[in-house]
């Protein structure tokens, strides 16, 4: 795996430090890293020579258990560790017992080199030299020790995460370093005399800012040795091998080991130590989680044949990133889907942010439906659903027109055009066209219009038609033009489909004459002449032809001849003819009869015209009286006066 929590790598390093009497201090600072290899260090002993030394040394070590010992030994960063310098002879008149630690000059020692480098994995690496040390005085020359190879360039830095921003695309790779470098420090006295006891301190530290856990030291002392006691107290003694656990070292932080060693003969000690440790890593990498939620958005009711537009909305409302979000969105039946703006999957949905879908779909069948989609990213959580409830409704738009159907010419007739909405949605945009024939002339109309007069349309619209209600337009007519007047009714809305119905009015004409005779003379004494006049109009939308008038005369009357052609008189019958009447036209002739005998008599005029059975009848009467004279006689006489 490329991360991990928590990363346990042993790693073993070895520390040795040389002792010579030539030096002026007697502790060196060496590291080890490689396959538990020592390091060894010598002490030269020193005779016993007097008292003051053995003295100084008794008094070192009383320092060292009172824990007064204060090493001087320079901090070293890690880089800077370059290889042990050559150990210089030590002044003759510094001869102390103090615990010194060697100090370092800069000049290069092929003979031994130490370095250490700290792998990933955990491993360590050291490569021993053959080449001596010489060392001066009373000391037998050491032909072992050990040069590792030199690694390249390494940063102690402590273990770090940078965790990826909100709403930032996760980085592909983590890194995490986990660095640690264990050292030891051997710190002892310069000289030991033959069977006294002499301390000898180690310190173990952790040059790095990561702790490190269940630290195993281990020194292996001389066979010319007696270890008389050690602090801490050791886990295990295996003859000169001592084991030490020191658990957890901090970062930056050390631990002390003090030896209380007893040299039995005069024989350099070399003691040669090596700890084995756990690098234990922690790691702390953000895990994010993405979490998608989807909602539709879109109309809730919809007509058959209708568009409906729906906008499925996914978001992401975690902190990481969805990626490759599968949307499957589930059409009823009665939903044909015609396009939408998704074409593959939904590649990546970053925090916080929302990716809208648009779906177009049709209606074609009533009732109620649900939409459903869902939404998947490719994580393997649980998919995320959505629906979204609608009624589909058939839309109902029912016209009728209504007006005359039979009218004659030149007469009004009331039109009227009704719409209907007996459904349960409105009905918008309804446009309504009459195309009026050129036998009718409209007058008058309930509803203002848009009037093309050189088509003869009439137009009207209607921005909605709620459901449950009616509107209606009533105009007036008058045909002009005998025959079938048919009107044009056109009715398109945006949820029906054009409709169109035919209005037809037949337009009929004839001939429908009415008589009229008047006595323009009044009563006539017997022998006097009585005047009429006979009148004839056409109130028919046709010519009247042919009509003939008879007028019957009783005995008691005589008819006077006339001079005129259109006037035939036969007996007590008087004739008159007229070729033709036109429509709302009228005619009249005049005729005279002599009143023979006293009383009231009857005059009566029949009319018939060309076509038609009916005989129009018409009557008045005339009065004739007797003349006579009234004669009235009386005598006067003269008036006395009174007294």
């Amino acid at each position: 795996m490329l991360f991990q929590s928590l990363k346990k790598v042993p790693v073993v390093f070895a520390a040795a430090a040389f002792l010579c009497p030539l030096a002026q201090s007697t502790v060196a600072q060496d590291h080890f890293i490689g396959e538990n290899q020592p390091v060894k260090r010598v002490i030269q002993l020193q005779p016993q020579t007097g008292a003051p030394i053995a003295q100084k040394v008794d008094n070192t070590v009383s320092r060292v258990l009172r824990n007064e010992f204060q090493p001087t030994t320079p901090k070293v960063g890690f880089e800077e560790i370059k290889v042990p310098d050559v150990l210089q002879k030590a002044p003759a008149k510094q001869a102390d017992n103090t615990l010194q630690p060697i100090p370092v000059s800069k000049t290069n020692l092929p003979q031994a080199a130490i370095s250490t480098q700290q792998l990933s994995s955990g491993q360590t690496s050291a490569t021993p030299t053959s080449s001596p040390i010489q060392i001066q005085g009373n000391v037998a020359p050491i032909q072992k020790s050990y040069t590792p190879a030199m690694p390249a360039k390494y940063t102690n830095k402590p273990a770090s995460v940078t965790p990826a921003q909100p709403g930032t695309k996760s980085p592909s790779t983590l890194t995490s370093k986990a660095e640690s470098l264990i050292k030891t420090t051997i710190q002892s006295p310069k000289f030991i005399n033959v069977n006294k006891q002499a301390p000898i301190k180690i310190t173990v530290s952790n040059a790095g800012q990561t702790d490190v856990e269940n630290v195993k030291f281990q020194a292996m002392l001389p066979t010319h040795t007696k270890l008389v006691s050690a602090s801490p107290q050791p886990v295990a003694v295996d003859g000169q091998i001592v084991q030490f656990q020191l658990d957890r070292i901090g970062g930056r932080d050390t631990r002390e080991i003090i030896l209380q060693l007893i040299p039995t003969t005069r024989k350099a000690i070399d003691i040669a130590t090596s700890v084995r440790t756990e690098n234990n890593q922690k790691v702390l990498i953000a895990v994010r989680q993405p979490q998608l939620s989807l909602v539709i958005n879109g109309p809730r009711q919809a007509n058959i044949g209708e568009k409906i537009t729906h906008e499925v909305i996914v978001s992401n409302m975690g902190d990481g990133v969805a990626e490759n979000v599968q949307l499957n969105t589930l059409f009823p039946p009665s939903l044909i889907e015609l396009n939408s703006t998704l074409t593959e999957s939904i590649k990546a949905i970053e925090p916080g942010k929302s990716v809208k879908v648009k779906y177009v779909s049709q209606a074609v069948a009533a009732g109620p439906i649900a939409l459903k989609t869902s939404a998947q990213s490719d994580d393997g959580t649980e998919p995320k659903l959505a629906s979204i409830d609608m009624n589909v409704f058939e839309p109902k738009l029912q016209i009728s027109a209504i007006g005359p159907k039979i009218n004659f010419v030149d007469r009004n007739g009331i039109y009227t055009i009704k719409l209907e909405n007996p459904g349960k949605v409105d009905i918008t945009d309804v446009r309504v066209a009459l195309g009026v024939p050129t036998g009718m002339k409209i007058t008058t109309i309930s509803r203002e219009a848009n009037v093309d007069a050189s088509k003869g349309i009439l137009r009207w619209n209607f921005d909605k038609i709620p459901a449950g209600s009616t509107e209606q337009i009533q105009m007036m007519a008058v045909v002009t033009e005998e025959g079938a007047q048919v009107c044009h009714i056109l009715v398109d809305s945006h949820e029906t489909s054009e409709k169109e119905i035919q209005l037809s009015t037949q337009v009929t004409t004839r001939a429908d004459v009415a008589v009229q005779i008047k006595n323009d003379s009044g009563p006539v004494q017997v022998g006097g002449k009585a005047t009429f006049t006979v009148e004839v109009s056409n109130r028919g939308s046709r010519k009247a032809m042919d009509v003939n008038v008879r007028v019957d005369l009783p005995a008691s009357l005589k008819a006077v001849p006339l001079d005129s052609q259109k006037v035939v008189i036969d007996g007590n019958s008087i004739l008159f003819t007229e070729p033709q009447i036109a429509s709302g036209k009228k005619v009249s002739f005049q005729f005279s009869a002599i009143g023979q005998v006293s009383g009231e008599h009857l005059v009566r005029s029949m009319t018939q015209i060309e076509g038609s059975e009916r005989t129009t009848t018409a009557e008045d009467t005339v009065f004739v009286y007797e003349v006579d004279e009234a004669r009235v006689s009386e005598s006067l006489t003269p008036e006395i006066p009174r007294r």
